[in-house]
């Protein structure tokens, strides 16, 4: 809304706007592995819960990590061939929230970042060690390759709002049937990204590309009458 003219949007659209919050971000530690798992390993996918959802949320939020349920994904058992032969390709991510990486957004942005390191080293040994307790075992001794990503590094490659990877939150007035219009109220202006209908995702943004250009077509069908 700053990159617009004062006064270009109406009072109840802004207001609206302002009523909305950023989704949660996440931290990824994705790992190159030196033996091939899917015999150990049937699912492509796996989530562990470590507490009750609402607990689990709240952890996600106060960037508990060691309390945070998270997803073990091997991506050879989704797509076969992805890693070189006898080796593996696996990723562990739990969602989490920004403000406990706030402390840290001023250095960052300015290049210092020890301290921010030192932090997602820490966060990146507790995921491999949790997914070796409760996913992989023996995991720590298969690792080559390791490479992670914290809501800075989100907001770094994205400039998304507090790295928020599904836009908006997923609100009751903000989701589904209820979610923000493409269409806004000012003319040739349209919305095609997670922070759109139909929200967040990587289905959920292709879609919101294709609704936006659907809705560029019809107007500019009326347009040309």
């Amino acid at each position: 809304m700053r990159m617009l003219p004062v006064g270009s949007l109406p009072d109840d659209y802004v207001d609206k706007i302002k009523q909305y919050r950023a989704s949660l971000s996440s931290f990824i530690v994705w790992l190159g592995l030196n033996k091939d798992v899917k015999d150990m390993i049937k699912n492509y996918s796996t989530h562990v819960s470590i507490d009750d959802p609402e607990m689990e949320y709240q952890a996600c939020l106060m960037g508990d990590i060691e309390r945070s349920g998270f997803t073990v994904t091997i991506y050879d058992n989704l797509f076969k061939g992805y890693s070189r032969p006898g080796c593996s390709t696996v990723s562990v991510m739990s969602l989490c929230g920004y403000e406990y990486w706030r402390r840290f957004e001023s250095d960052y942005k300015k290049g210092l970042k020890e301290s921010y390191l030192k932090e997602k080293q820490r966060w990146t040994k507790i995921l491999i060690r949790k997914a070796e307790d409760y996913v992989i075992p023996g995991l720590s001794s298969m690792i080559d390759v390791v490479e992670s990503a914290t809501p800075l590094t989100n907001w770094f490659f994205t400039r998304n709002h507090e790295g928020a990877i599904y836009g908006y939150d997923e609100s009751i007035d903000n989701s589904f049937l209820s979610r923000i219009d493409n269409r806004t109220p000012v003319k040739g202006l349209y919305l095609a990204s997670a922070w759109g209908n139909p929200g967040g995702g990587y289905s959920g943004v292709l879609r919101s590309g294709y609704n936006t250009y659907s809705h560029i077509i019809e107007d500019l069908a009326d347009f040309l009458k």
